[in-house]
């Protein structure tokens, strides 16, 4: 019973140390100032039930199960995706991401997002560390490394909240809309320029970047159009 109680409160507090700063805490800082409290959390519990499950049943096998470099290059894409999303809502609050037109529900798409950012990522491995250590004992292990990850992820769900009491709708949505550039950006990076090389990678990310202003400018044009 001992070693049970230490093999989930040591999964618990180093899974925690982990994920504290980590950019899915400041991913759920960035949606929870857009979304809705409920969808914000119930997709990051999925996806954290879902990390923890694969990182504890399949261990250091993940890496070699899962293609790595095309995971990030769809986490990367899926930033971005939020920020264009960002860009063409119509009103500063939109949320419509989640009532899009294939009618996936917002929390569905976080917690894709959420498990897309997370997977293969240092607190998954730390977790795949912490169940190789404690074998026979994967049960308190996945129980303490869910808990500690809701919980450091809960904080960036208050930060969120927070910001948006204090933030007006506008500096919310360019607040989201820099903070799923730059983690898109810098995750396609980190895979891209291994695969195609630097100059290659630069420029696609550089053509992401000028997608990015021709859509505002026209979103801009078209405010403009129906104001007159």
């Amino acid at each position: 019973m001992n070693e049970y109680i230490i093999a989930l409160i040591s999964a618990f507090f180093i899974t925690g140390i982990a994920e504290l700063g980590d950019k899915t805490q400041l991913l759920v800082m960035t949606m929870s100032a857009k979304y809705k409290v409920r969808d914000v959390l119930l997709g990051i519990i999925i996806a954290i039930i879902a990390l923890n499950v694969m990182a504890v049943g399949l261990g250091s096998a993940i890496t070699k199960l899962i293609p790595m470099e095309l995971i990030s290059v769809f986490a990367g894409i899926a930033f971005i995706m939020f920020a264009i999303s960002s860009l063409l809502s119509k009103k500063e609050d939109d949320t419509s991401l989640g009532k899009s037109k294939s009618h996936i529900p917002i929390f569905i798409i976080i917690a894709f997002t959420f498990f897309l950012a997370e997977l293969g990522d240092k607190t998954q491995i730390v977790v795949i560390a912490i169940a190789a250590q404690n074998k026979g004992f994967e049960i308190p292990v996945l129980i303490g490394a869910v808990a500690g990850m809701i919980i450091i992820d809960s904080l960036g769900l208050v930060i969120g909240n927070i910001l948006k009491s204090k933030l007006n709708s506008s500096h919310l949505k360019w607040l989201s809309i820099v903070i799923f550039t730059v983690f898109g950006e810098l995750t396609l990076f980190s895979v891209l320029k291994d695969i195609i090389g630097i100059p290659f990678t630069v420029l696609i990310l550089t053509l992401i970047i000028v997608l990015l202003i021709l859509i505002y400018l026209k979103t801009k044009m078209t405010k403009k159009t129906n104001l007159i």
